[in-house]
């Protein structure tokens, strides 16, 4: 930029004030062009280089798509062989105390049967208390207990025992208290522990034992 100051100061024959001014000018306009021409190729170069990244490809056919719909549904539970003997007194939690609990009492039957007689109570201080009886099949060594007596629209209730050696896992899988015949909030849920092997029943029926 010196030089070209030089040649409007120096050469003043040839340059008047107006026309150095111009020139210098059009000179620094064209230095700036070139700059920011220079500029917009960069900035070119990289938006084209970011167009060139690969893209994800779809999986091939037969590949399972990447959905969490698709997991494995979980086993069924496993059933395992009838014990020797269910026959006995089971136990579980405080029917006397605040948090209640249940008694149970199984006596094995011919061709794989059982009778039973499930105590249920809630517990203080209103002792809300449930019962259920009967006959069942033993596959294996679960037994399931259904009834639709109780329940108005016809919903059934289902109680499952399992038996484990010297426990039985009680569970309501299906119906309300209600549906159950049992009092509010009283529900057949518990690890049942064997206290004897007598089966010593609360509520005896004519003809039966």
């Amino acid at each position: 930029m010196a030089n070209k100051w030089n040649i409007c100061t120096t050469n003043a024959k040839g340059w008047s004030l107006y026309g150095c001014i111009g020139f210098l000018y059009i000179n620094h306009t064209l230095f700036m062009r070139q700059h920011f021409i220079g500029l917009l190729g960069l900035l070119l170069i990289l938006a084209l280089a970011a167009c060139d990244d690969p893209k994800p490809q779809p999986p091939a056919a037969g590949d399972p798509a990447p959905d969490s719909t698709t997991a494995a549904a979980p086993a069924p539970p496993e059933v395992l062989p009838m014990p020797d003997n269910v026959t006995g007194t089971y136990v579980f939690g405080d029917q006397e105390g605040t948090e209640g609990g249940g008694y149970l009492v199984v006596k094995q039957l011919e061709g794989d049967q059982i009778k039973f007689e499930l105590d249920l109570n809630r517990g203080a201080p209103n002792f809300n208390s449930g019962t259920a009886t009967g006959t069942l099949d033993l596959k294996g060594n679960r037994a399931e207990f259904t009834t639709t007596e109780y329940d108005m629209s016809g919903k059934t209730c289902l109680i499952s025992f399992v038996f484990q050696g010297d426990e039985v896992v009680v569970d309501q899988e299906q119906g309300s208290d209600m549906a159950c015949g049992f009092g509010h909030a009283v529900y057949a849920h518990g690890t049942y522990k064997k206290i004897n092997d007598q089966p010593t029943f609360r509520y005896k029926e004519e003809g039966t034992l």
